[in-house]
């Protein structure tokens, strides 16, 4: 099996939570992440009844989670926009106001 590395996030960042580890759109939950491993994520998940945390929520293209593990923490992905957020977190404002050219 190749070796298989989680894709970069930085705190604060929003992705999807799928409960189940089944990609549905139906049951996608966005999430905050809070904490990263290099496995795993800590989220915070805003549910359509409640917020909950999530721990060791492993990426939907993880070969080595395992089925226990998808259905008891989920699974998690990007946001459709936010795929190029982890490459530039923080990218360039244009200027507005007094300041635009």
């Amino acid at each position: 099996m190749t070796e298989f590395r989680m894709p970069s996030v930085f705190r604060g960042q929003v992705v999807l939570w799928y409960e189940g580890g089944t990609r549905d759109e139906s049951r996608a939950c966005p999430a905050i992440v809070k904490v990263e491993s290099h496995s795993s994520l800590h989220l915070k998940v805003f549910g359509l009844d409640h917020d909950f945390d999530q721990t060791c929520v492993r990426h939907m293209a993880d070969p080595y989670a395992k089925e226990y593990d998808r259905i008891n923490e989920g699974g998690w992905d990007f946001t459709p926009t936010g795929n190029h957020l982890a490459k530039n977190p923080f990218p360039e404002m244009p200027a507005i106001g007094k300041n635009a050219k």
